[in-house]
Order: C-alpha cells, then structure tokens, then sequence
C-alpha cells in the first residue's frame, strides 16, 4: 500500500515552509500527498463571496513525480483535519503552526495542538521562522 501524507493548510504565509517539507517527505518517501485546506466559515463549499479562489494554485508541488489531491472541508480546523487523516489512514500529517504564546495561546487554543492530541498518526510541526 502507498505511504501518504497530509498538508493542512490555513492559507497563511507559515504554511510555505511546511509545505516545501510536505513536498520534500512525500517525494522522498514516494507518498501520496493530499492537501487540505478547512473553510471555519463553513460557507466555501456552497461558493460563497468570502470563500478562498484558486487556493489550490499556491499548493502545487514543483516536482511533477509528487502525486497530489486538494480537499476542501467546511468546518473545525482540527476535527475535520483529523477526520480525513483517518478516513484516509494518512502516515503523517505536516502543518505549520503561528507559534501563539500567553493568552492568545491559553484562551485560544492551538489548532496544531487539538491535532497533536487527536490524530492517529504522527504529526509533524514547523514553526514560522520569523528571524
């Protein structure tokens, strides 16, 4: 059976460097890649004004040998990230992450953190370099 892997994105400029690693695993490991972006507004899939256009377009590996889905999902980051993890036993999930601190952090929550904990597979985090 194919490896595969999933990059979650938020569409923020973090997601570039996690996506450059994705890329780097899936080519390296011969994996499936499937990219994942989730709409909180749950409105991008009924095509609403607010939705993203041609996300896609930004999440295409430039090695042609990578194979590559993009999913869109409405709904919680976190829970419908790990829902197509598992419905597609995925080996490793890759995202970024904004690096929060404090109260944002504490009040907030993490998305990464919520699929740390949940996810059936292991999940690799990269912070944004801000240096």
């Amino acid at each position: 059976m194919k490896r595969s892997i999933l990059f979650a994105t938020d569409l923020s400029t973090n997601c570039q460097q996690a996506f450059g690693i994705a890329c780097a695993v899936a080519k390296g490991w011969d994996a499936k890649l499937i990219i994942v972006y989730v709409d909180p507004s749950g409105s991008s899939a009924i095509g609403s004004p607010s939705a993203p256009r041609h996300w896609q377009a930004n999440y295409i590996p430039d090695d042609p040998a990578i194979d590559y889905d993009h999913l869109l999902r409405d709904g919680e980051p976190a829970e419908k990230i790990v829902e197509v993890a598992h419905k597609a036993s995925v080996d490793l999930i890759v995202l970024g992450t904004h690096g929060k601190k404090g109260l944002s952090r504490l009040f907030g929550g993490s998305v990464a953190e919520q699929i740390i904990r949940a996810a059936e597979c292991p999940v690799l985090t990269l912070r944004q370099d801000n240096s």
